[in-house]
């Protein structure tokens, strides 16, 4: 017998051992104390309080925070570990063959080709070892169906198979999260990496889920977990990063684009994330591989003319920048980087009158950005307009004031991810600053998270 035989032998008898062991009894969740030690995100504070003239500078760094989440649905205990450790033994699903026609199987029916997850499902159901994973493709294309009554009774199940048990958390887990019972599908999806810390899927679902409630630093976690355990994913990381850059972080974010940019990635994809990772660099003052970064992107380009216009103003070439922001301007009037960068160098140049005239397009554009009246209220001012730019200013201080406390509630939010009112005042102040869309994925956050739990 060759040594591939003997392994597949070996690997036949420890997935029946695990199948016919499971088969007559049920284990009893059992009740786990741990920690989350999670970074929570910087604020947008630190961009609002520096002066709208100067360009941005990341100098601060958030403490360490605990955040929990329970591991049983009656939330009486304390909390699994946001990313499990990286064990050295593959789930016995994942190293046999079978188990790659199951996760294609997976794969088809997210990409709505149904007869080709049918036919792997009738190839494993006549195997009289390997047809749990059949029922498991069936409980998933029952979930895609919103058959969520056949979909719980099959993981359930499946449950009683502890090799299937991760695939029957992870069914139950986006039974949950399509009925936005989010607190049942984290439970779901935490029980699902207890059983294979390696779970990609339910690593997935955990970042969607942790995004959505505004846990933004548990989201990253898993994300990157998921680009680590995918060497093809993209997606992921390119996700992490924005989210970092977007609470300021920019340390990580440069970490994640410069490994998605080792990835295949489409040209498309290659040059967003390129310009990214030169935004972060020049808020690290970075700017020689800042221009690095930007020499390898074409010149052309509103987005990189915009960001070349921040880099020359970084090292203080203000004719240069106004130049570029107002060349990137007019190819792409909807930029606000180069809005932005523009009416901040007329100001510091003190071309009042040009200032006034891209500000107020600027402020018609994006009425709820305090940077942009507050650059306006200065050039009206000096330029004799006293009581125009002391009510510009006015309103800038007010959005400030508001977009600060909108930047507390996420930390807010982020330390107390199960408190729905939070979200509620979240959603009422993404209102108060034009942020319809935001207002909205906040509102149902809040409804999600004050749903019942399906015990109760």
């Amino acid at each position: 017998m060759s040594n591939q035989s003997r392994v597949l032998t070996l690997l036949m008898a420890c997935w029946q051992s695990y199948v016919f062991c499971g088969c007559t009894r049920r284990e009893e969740n059992s009740l786990e104390q741990g920690n989350v030690s999670a970074r929570s995100s910087t604020s947008a504070t630190s961009t609002a309080e520096v002066d709208a003239s100067q360009p941005p500078v990341d100098n601060t760094r958030p403490g360490e925070r605990s955040l929990a989440f329970s591991p049983e649905r009656d939330e009486r205990t304390s909390v699994h570990a946001s990313v499990s450790p990286m064990p050295s033994a593959r789930h016995p699903i994942d190293t046999i063959p079978e188990g790659e026609d199951y996760h294609r199987a997976l794969e088809a029916i997210e990409h709505g080709d149904v007869p080709i997850a049918r036919q792997i499902a009738a190839r494993l159901a006549a195997h009289p070892t390997y047809s749990p994973l059949a029922r498991a493709i069936h409980a998933y294309e029952s979930v895609h169906q919103d058959d969520y009554h056949s979909a719980l009774q099959m993981a359930e199940e499946l449950s009683t198979i502890p090799v299937m048990r991760r695939e029957a958390y992870v069914i139950a887990g986006e039974v949950f999260q399509r009925k936005g019972q989010w607190m049942a599908a984290l439970d779901a999806f935490q029980q699902a990496l207890k059983e294979d810390p390696n779970c990609l899927r339910a690593h997935r679902w955990l970042a969607v889920l942790y995004y959505d409630t505004g846990a933004m630093r548990l989201a990253t976690n898993h994300l990157r977990r998921v680009a680590e355990l995918d060497s093809r994913d993209t997606r992921s990381l390119m996700l992490s990063g924005r989210i970092f850059a977007d609470y300021e972080q920019f340390s990580d974010a440069i970490e994640d684009y410069q490994k998605v940019l080792q990835r295949e990635l489409s040209i498309a994809d290659e040059m967003a994330v390129r310009l990214e990772l030169a935004d972060a660099l020049i808020h690290l003052r970075r700017l020689d591989e800042a221009q690095d970064v930007l020499s390898q992107c074409p010149t052309d380009l509103p987005a990189t003319m915009a960001l070349r216009a921040s880099l020359a103003e970084a090292i203080g070439d203000l004719e240069m920048a106004r130049d570029l922001a107002a060349e990137a301007f007019r190819r792409s009037p909807d930029n606000i980087k180069a809005q932005l960068i523009l009416g901040r160098v007329l100001v510091a140049m003190e071309a009042w009158e040009s200032a006034i005239e891209v500000l107020r397009q600027a402020v018609n554009s994006h009425p709820y950005d305090h940077r942009f009246r507050t650059l306006l209220g200065r050039s009206l001012i000096s330029s004799g307009r006293d009581v125009e730019g002391k009510q510009e200013i006015a309103r800038a201080t007010e959005l400030k004031d508001l977009f600060l406390q909108f930047a507390d509630l996420h930390q807010e939010a982020i330390r107390h991810p199960h408190d729905a009112n939070i979200r509620k005042t979240l959603a009422e102040y993404a209102r108060r600053l034009g942020k319809m869309e935001l207002a909205a994925a906040w509102e149902r956050a809040a409804e999600a998270l004050a749903a019942p739990s399906p015990s109760d």
